[in-house]
């Protein structure tokens, strides 16, 4: 009896160390599934914070793009500004000289034209037989003001016709656009005066008459300024 009390107890003993056994393995496992369950949430918020930080690095990537496509265009303007101010100060440089050149021009055929007053104009008209030199002065201006074209008759009588009105036509003078005077008729009085030069010399012509002088420094210099 005391051998089937000992086995009891042995038995007993071993029933509860296995149960106890299961109960630690059932716990166990199930913080095993526990763990993993952990596991996959960690996985997935490890993965999504990957995605996002592939996300910023793609962005950041973008920005850094554009940043560099910016700075290249900004570099590009730069240069374009740089190169425009370059050209605006070469080309005002330039007028200013050619300005500096011609403004001599400029002052002295406005001056010989404030000179021509109606008195010296009227008695300018009034001569029967101006001398050759006079008339071919007349002559040049009359093909000079003439509008587009070489007028046929360019004798001394349409020349007085011309100053009929001795102020208008002095104010028609000052008016005249010398920078569109038809090439035709610039390109006529220049030959004229090529061919007789000694009929265009202001001084000259001024021993002949004062006003032809005048209108003689106001011919050579427009021409010079056209």
């Amino acid at each position: 009896l005391k051998f089937a009390e000992e086995t009891k107890k042995k038995d007993s003993r071993r029933k509860k160390a296995i149960n106890e056994g299961i109960a630690k393995l059932q716990a166990t496992a199930g913080q095993a599934v526990i763990l993993e369950r952990r596991l996959v949430e960690e996985n997935s918020a490890v993965v999504k914070q990957t995605r996002h930080i592939e996300k910023l690095n793609d962005n950041l990537d973008k920005i850094k793009k554009q940043f560099h496509e910016h700075n290249v265009l900004q570099n590009m303007q730069q240069r374009a500004v740089d190169r425009v101010q370059s050209e605006c100060s070469t080309v005002s440089r330039e007028v200013a000289q050619d300005f500096a050149a011609l403004k001599p021009i400029v002052d002295s055929a406005f001056s010989a034209l404030k000179a021509l007053d109606k008195p010296l104009v009227t008695e300018l008209k009034s001569i029967v037989k101006p001398a050759l030199e006079v008339v071919n002065v007349c002559s040049a201006v009359l093909v000079l003001t003439s509008e587009g074209r070489i007028p046929k008759d360019k004798t001394w009588n349409q020349c007085k016709k011309m100053m009929a009105s001795p102020t208008t036509w002095v104010q028609s003078l000052m008016n005249l656009d010398c920078n569109n005077i038809p090439a035709v008729q610039a390109e006529y009085v220049q030959k004229q005066m090529k061919e007789n030069r000694a009929h265009f010399l202001p001084s000259i012509i001024a021993a002949r008459n004062v006003a032809a002088g005048h209108l003689c420094t106001w011919l050579v210099n427009t021409l010079a300024y056209h």
